[in-house]
């Protein structure tokens, strides 16, 4: 019986340290992916026209909007925004196009973020949207999306997201081939950004931070938006835009 004791002790703080690893993730769930475009119209043309996917919200014309909290958010403090959010059939992603100031034209470069589009009975098919950014869309049982993140070491890369956010979602892969398209400033016309949806965005700001992580938010903290949500956007140590919200 004494052998048997301190077995079943360390089985049990054993059992206890693995609930608590997944009791709490970081992330609890994946949001829009965000696209900082050239220009908002002919965005909209290709994804909702070309593609097909659905606008949410009202209808109507896209005008800029001054939201001083949300231009603190992104470190352009003083530049307005317009903005639009399609739905993405069989995926909670979906596509949040910003512009920020005025129409330009896009410049030509490498992207280092891919969406891929799961549709029923398509073909396979590889666009380009006004940006440079590139879409695949792939044949599939079930409808849904997934982005795909190039970086220097893709291994390293998902296991930094998930022993620190406790991400694991198949929305999101990476692969080894360079993040030369991801060093470019922000907000970049062709970039693209998550948002991550967390239980607490100050520890998991201080955890990104601790790992390598940039803030560009002007604040260098959290901010909240006129609907209450603290929010936050971070570089990771890759070079690719996240931004944690943290769930009210």
């Amino acid at each position: 019986m004494a052998t048997r004791l301190p077995i079943a002790l360390l089985l049990l703080l054993c059992a206890k340290a693995m609930f608590a690893q997944t009791e709490s993730p970081a992330v609890v769930g994946v949001g829009p992916f965000l696209h900082i475009v050239s220009d908002l119209d002919q965005s909209l043309a290709f994804y909702h026209d070309t593609l097909g996917l659905e606008l949410t919200g009202p209808p109507g014309e896209h005008k800029f909007t001054d939201n001083p909290a949300v231009a603190n958010l992104y470190g352009v403090p003083g530049k307005q925004f317009r903005a639009a959010v399609l739905k993405i059939p069989g995926s909670q992603m979906g596509i949040e196009l910003v512009q920020w100031g005025e129409a330009r034209k896009p410049k030509d470069g490498p992207t280092a973020v891919t969406l891929m589009l799961g549709r029923p009975g398509a073909v396979r098919t590889t666009l380009r949207d006004p940006d440079g950014f590139t879409v695949e869309v792939d044949p599939s049982v079930i409808a849904g999306a997934a982005l795909v993140i190039g970086v220097n070491d893709a291994r390293k890369a998902a296991a930094l997201y998930e022993s620190m956010l406790g991400l694991k979602s198949d929305q999101i892969r990476f692969t080894t081939a360079g993040n030369k398209g991801l060093n470019v400033p922000f907000p970049t016309p062709g970039q693209g950004m998550l948002r991550l949806f967390v239980r607490n965005i100050d520890a998991v700001t201080a955890s990104l931070k601790a790992a390598g992580s940039s803030v560009i938010t002007t604040s260098g903290a959290p901010v909240t938006l006129p609907q209450g949500q603290r929010v936050i956007i971070i570089r990771d140590p890759n070079g690719f835009y996240l931004q944690p919200m943290e769930m009210r």
